[in-house]
């Protein structure tokens, strides 16, 4: 049997927008490993005629394994990521399904053409979204399994509109300001709190189809004022300003000494954002629309 030619990755030329096509070796595409060694990070990609084909896969430095794939004519078939030091899974793919896990191993996402569905680190089922031909069914639950709003998602796919918010109105009384540390959940609480001032009505979106007063309304927004999560709070301080809240005023004053930005959101597949102001900021550009 053959002696299967192994060369350093630095000496093979590859695609510069993907390493998995175009390789070649003095001249010529290359069949064989390329392997690098990068700060005690161990890699291998096999090819066969300059393109990737069959395992590759990465080590930790203490030789744990880090990422593995399969490969059939440079395209991933299906691939297993670990954290560090090696022992948990964090991703796992094949074509259709995808499952994201946090460093204990729990599910996290999973997706399918069919669904996504995202967990909390808990296990508990967070949210989840059902396709359908026009659009999906789009669930949201609470830590303890109960079901806080649902709605649909309609559009044509590349510009979408979510519609028929129905909400279990007395959970998300008690239980607002936890749900509202995943940045997920606040735009089904603005369409819970009800229209802007703009509107003819304050009307909320639950089962009594009543108009909510402006007290209730201010309230629950100065609760999430003077809530201790960055997080809530920025929310708080953006509802604050769209609603005209005038109680709310002397907790947007306190706000502008806080020139801290809360803690950047990332989710397990990577997605996420940062906070481009900081409390502080938002707290100014809120009180500036009172004087409008």
């Amino acid at each position: 049997m053959a002696e299967v030619l192994r060369v350093p990755q630095d000496e093979i030329e590859t695609n510069e927008d993907d390493c998995y096509f175009e390789a070649v070796y003095q001249g010529k595409p290359f069949t064989g490993i390329a392997w690098s060694d990068e700060d005690g990070e161990y890699s291998e990609i096999s090819y066969v005629n300059g393109t990737a084909q069959g395992r590759s896969f990465s080590l930790f430095p203490n030789g744990a394994m880090s990422s593995e794939e399969w490969v059939e004519q440079g395209r991933t078939v299906k691939s297993v990521c670990w954290w560090p030091p090696g022992q948990i899974i964090w991703r796992r793919h094949t074509p259709g399904f995808t499952q994201f896990f946090y460093r204990d191993g729990t599910l996290g996402i999973e997706r399918t053409a069919q669904y996504e569905r995202l967990f909390y680190a808990s296990g508990a089922l967070r949210q989840e979204q059902v396709f359908e031909t026009a659009g999906a069914v789009c669930r949201y639950f609470g830590e303890d399994g109960r079901l806080a709003a649902e709605w649909r998602r309609v559009g044509d796919g590349l510009r979408w509109k979510e519609v028929d918010f129905s909400f279990q109105d007395a959970y998300i009384r008690e239980h607002y300001e936890k749900l509202l540390e995943d940045r997920d959940f606040e735009r089904c609480f603005q369409h819970w709190l009800g229209e802007p001032p703009k509107a003819s009505k304050f009307r909320r979106f639950g089962p009594l189809e009543e108009e909510k007063d402006r007290g209730e309304i201010g309230a629950v927004i100065c609760r999430l004022l003077r809530s201790e999560n960055l997080q809530v709070r920025y929310f708080g301080i953006t509802l604050a300003g769209i609603y005209q809240v005038n109680e709310a005023k002397a907790l947007l004053q306190e706000a502008l000494s806080v020139e801290v930005c809360p803690p950047a959101v990332r989710r397990l597949d990577g997605n996420g954002m940062s906070y481009g102001r900081t409390i502080a900021e938002a707290a100014r550009r809120a009180l500036e629309k009172f004087r409008r």
